[in-house]
Formats: C-alpha cells, sequence, structure tokens
C-alpha cells in the first residue's frame, strides 16, 4: 500500500452517494480522495485542495458536469488538471465535449473497475 501523503488525490464528483462509495471502494488503497456532490462544490474543492485528477459525472443537481469541466479549463490555475468523465451519457459528451477537447477521457457506467484505474493512472502519467 502507497503512503496515504504520497498517493494523488482525486476529486470524485457525483450527485448519487452509491456511485462515490462504489468509486471509493476502487480507488482506495491507491489514491487519496475528497467528494462533492455538486458542481458548485466541486468547484470549490477545486480551487482549495488543487486535485491531480477530477472523476466528474455529467449529470449534477445545480450545473452539468461539462459546465463544471468549462469552468476548471477557464482558471489558469487549475486548467492542467486531468478530468476523467464518468457517466452513462456518453452520447453527449461525444456531440459537445469532443468538439471543445476540454476533458481528458470517459468510462461509462456501469464503472469497470480495471479499466477505470488503467484510464486514471494514463491520464495521471500524461498530466506528469
Amino acid at each position: 500500500m502507497i503512503p496515504p501523503s504520497s498517493r494523488p488525490l482525486i476529486l470524485m464528483v457525483d450527485d448519487v452517494v452509491v456511485n462515490l462509495k462504489l468509486l471509493g471502494q476502487i480507488l482506495k488503497g491507491s489514491y487519496q480522495v475528497c467528494v462533492a456532490t455538486s458542481g458548485r462544490k466541486a468547484l470549490e474543492l477545486v480551487a482549495l485542495n488543487r486535485p491531480d485528477l477530477v472523476l466528474l459525472d455529467l449529470g449534477l443537481p445545480d450545473m452539468d458536469g461539462l459546465e463544471v469541466c468549462r469552468a476548471i479549463r477557464e482558471n489558469p490555475h487549475t486548467r492542467s488538471i486531468p478530468i476523467l468523465f464518468v457517466t452513462g451519457r456518453e452520447e453527449e459528451l461525444e456531440v459537445e465535449a469532443v468538439c471543445a477537447q476540454a476533458w481528458n477521457n470517459r468510462i461509462g457506467k456501469p464503472v469497470d473497475a480495471r479499466r477505470l484505474l488503467e484510464t486514471i493512472r494514463a491520464c495521471l502519467e500524461g498530466a506528469g
């Protein structure tokens, strides 16, 4: 197990607690995690904690994931943080986000643990 202080910090953003628990179980032992259940809270935590990566759901109660993504990319202090969408609404990402190329990758729901960990590792290596 990697000591907590040397593990990358991942911000998990989803308004469904069951999804957050599942992601947390997959990430425990390898990553530190913090959690947001709304877009506004996510942006607050990004500014405060400067996570190494953001796992972002598309459907949030106050603003959608694409808005959160754009806000992160528009801030010069946070624009380099990798963003990985975890969503069952991939067709919307294809239409809107591919054009903007504002996110690094996506994982469909239900989440495949092995693929998620591989994709996170690739995003973090690409950011370094």
